[in-house]
């Protein structure tokens, strides 16, 4: 019997179904078990993420590795992953995270202060491990195009004003988030709502470490929907109560008194009496120097270089002579050379010349190689000489320094740098110059020639201020540096520091012989952080010239505060800084732009100054691609023109 292969109608109206089915309704069910694998994913990730964390914790006496202690992008699992207690980068970020895979875009590590905190300490005995959130999917609100990102760090010190924030990326609203006691959760926006500052009701307790104790947050702000920030506070410590430092001479002398406490606990020395920098007004709040003159020594260019650093300045013989580091690719990069110009009234300057040569090929920041720095002029026996510093780069470290790297890459970012003796080289009257020579027994690695010492100049000194030990350190900060010391009225040195961990404060101590140190102090000088010059007057007043702009203190998250403008302040005794002006304000117009060389920022900076007949000669870098000079007479800042200053070196 005959059988037909047509579809009958029944069979074809089923076919239709299938294939509208398939079109229609499957890719959004497919859609919605792939969202469903990613929750699964995202909570297998957080579990692998928790399990190496407590493994580093084990082999690190219950130390976790904190965000916030570097302040680097994802700093926690590039320690984890480095040290291979995480084996897959992918498992440090929420599958709902369309970005791709990097640092910039983990879990939120879920911890508060700039140290790194032990789990096991009695301090963390209040907080119920099944409450204290550890990683979280989060927010990072400098992704504009696409709201659900994640970033390194969810902490009390966020880096930005919307950074902290716990994210909900799943299906339904909900957020990836392990706590301490190992438990992954897909939780709403309820889980965390509770009633301050105890939070008693929630299920999941944002928290920090304050004042030796974890503390509950005190507010949880609600943020674009279904989003919770973290709002900022200051936290204290009690370590000077467990470190405590002898009273300051200069407050048992009377010179000074102590006002307010820093983050740590540590009494703040009273040495600024101008009004606080203010962002929000012309010149950060202060007059501007009048009768203020500038002029460009060099201008930063691709030919010949748009790194320009180092300023120093010096006078011989009726001219103005500076020198400085030029490099074109960046700062301290292989090849930097030494370049130097003069002048004969300090706004008109001659063409730039090479004092000291690249010592290799130049490269960029991710190669290796030597480099030299300006470290300016000195007379001997009523003969100038131009020095340098050198500098070499070996390999290249992570940010904990526990990997090293041949070659520069995403995780090795950090140069380990050797030091060499100083260089040198006379500049004779005409403008000729003589050999370069090292000054010791460890010249800097160069293509040239370098002689030794008693080849060139055997019985040649380089004066000395007798000032020595001059890295004083703090008694809670890890690294204080570029130290500035000056006389004061009552015939002490005095000493300013500036910290490298960014608490944006001046640290000062004083001394009877510019010998022997006591402890660095907190002052309340605001800083960038970045360098101060300071000279000495025949009176002793003195005059401090920096970035003293910055408008708050303790703030752990690194960052610059732009280091403009520059200024200058007057203190009748090296103890008050009683008066502020602005020297230069405004941002560097660059001519390369400025991600194009590496290492620029800001503006005028790095100063270096003399007072000749009654004027103040400024030399700085501005944006670290020009190097200027500013002058202005003693009079514009109210002080007599008579008074002698000088920068004891």
């Amino acid at each position: 019997m005959y059988k037909s292969n047509n579809f009958t109608l029944p069979e074809l109206v089923v076919v239709i179904l299938v294939i509208t089915f398939s079109v229609v309704l499957l890719p959004g069910i497919i859609a919605n078990v792939l969202t469903l694998n990613n929750s699964q994913l995202c909570k297998a990730n957080l579990k692998k993420c928790y399990d190496a964390t407590i493994s580093y914790m084990n082999d690190h006496n219950g130390i976790r590795v904190n965000d916030a202690k570097n302040g680097r992008l994802g700093e926690w699992g590039r320690v984890l992953f480095d040290g291979s207690y995480l084996k897959n980068r992918k498992a440090m970020s929420c599958p709902n995270d369309p970005s791709p895979i990097g640092w910039h875009n983990t879990y939120g590590s879920w911890i508060s202060n700039t140290r790194e905190i032990n789990m096991r300490s009695a301090a963390y005995a209040k907080v119920p491990p099944s409450k204290l959130l550890i990683y979280a999917d989060c927010f990072r609100s400098d992704d504009k195009h696409t709201p659900k990102r994640s970033i390194n760090k969810l902490n009390g010190c966020p880096s930005g004003p919307y950074h902290g924030i716990v994210t909900f990326m799943h299906v339904g609203d909900k957020a990836g988030v392990i706590t301490y006691d190992g438990s992954v959760k897909l939780v709403s926006d309820s889980s965390f709502k509770g009633a301050p500052p105890a939070f008693k009701n929630a299920d999941i307790v944002l928290e920090r470490y304050k004042n030796g104790r974890f503390n509950p947050v005190r507010k949880v702000q609600k943020f674009k929907g279904n989003s919770y920030l973290i709002p900022y506070q200051a936290e204290k410590t009690d370590m000077a109560k467990r470190h405590p430092i002898p009273v300051n001479s200069a407050v048992s002398s009377g010179k000074l008194v102590y006002k307010g406490e820093n983050h740590n606990g540590y009494k703040v020395l009273d040495m600024w009496q101008s009004p606080m920098p203010d962002p929000k007004k012309p010149n950060h709040g202060y007059d501007m120097v009048k009768n203020i003159k500038h002029s460009i020594i060099y201008k930063g260019n691709r030919k010949n270089g748009g790194y320009n650093h180092h300023a120093n300045l010096t006078r011989y013989n009726g001219l103005f002579y500076v020198t400085w580091s030029n490099q074109p690719y960046g700062e301290d990069c292989p090849g930097q050379r030494v370049l130097y110009a003069t002048s004969k009234d300090g706004l008109h300057w001659s063409h730039a010349k090479e004092l000291f040569p690249p010592p290799v090929k130049v490269g960029n920041r991710k190669s290796r190689g030597s480099y030299l720095a300006a470290s300016g002029f000195f007379v001997w026996n009523e003969r100038l000489f131009g020095r340098a510093s050198g500098h070499q780069i070996l390999y290249w470290t992570n940010k904990a320094g526990t990997s090293r790297n041949p070659f520069y890459d995403e995780t090795h970012i950090y140069p380990h740098v050797v030091h060499y003796s100083y260089i040198c080289r006379e500049v004779k009257p005409d403008g000729t110059l003589g050999k370069i020579f090292v000054m010791g027994n460890n010249p800097p690695k160069a293509d040239y020639e370098i002689l030794k010492q008693s080849q060139v100049e055997p019985d040649l000194k380089m004066p000395s201020s007798g000032l020595k030990n001059l890295m004083v350190q703090g008694p809670d900060t890890k690294r204080l540096c570029e130290p500035t010391p000056y006389r004061t009225k009552d015939g002490k040195y005095g000493l300013l520091l500036r910290d490298d961990n960014f608490s944006h404060r001046k640290y000062a101590t004083f001394s009877d012989d510019g010998v022997n140190w006591p402890v660095a102090e907190p002052t309340n000088i605001p800083d960038s952080p970045s360098y101060t010059v300071a000279l000495s007057g025949s009176d002793g007043s003195v005059l401090f010239i920096g970035n003293h702009m910055a408008p708050r203190f303790d703030i752990p998250t690194p960052r610059h505060y732009g280091r403009d403008p520059l200024m200058v302040s007057w203190s009748p005794d090296g103890y008050k800084l009683m008066k502020t002006y602005a020297v230069r304000s405004g941002p560097h117009n660059y001519t390369i732009p400025r991600e194009e060389v590496f290492g620029r920022g800001g503006g005028a900076q790095y100063p270096m100054a003399i007072v000749i007949n009654g004027k103040v000669y400024l030399m700085y870098s501005s944006g670290k691609e020009d190097i200027m000079m500013s002058v202005f007479p003693l009079s514009a800042i109210g002080v007599n023109e008579n008074i002698k200053f000088s920068v004891l070196r």
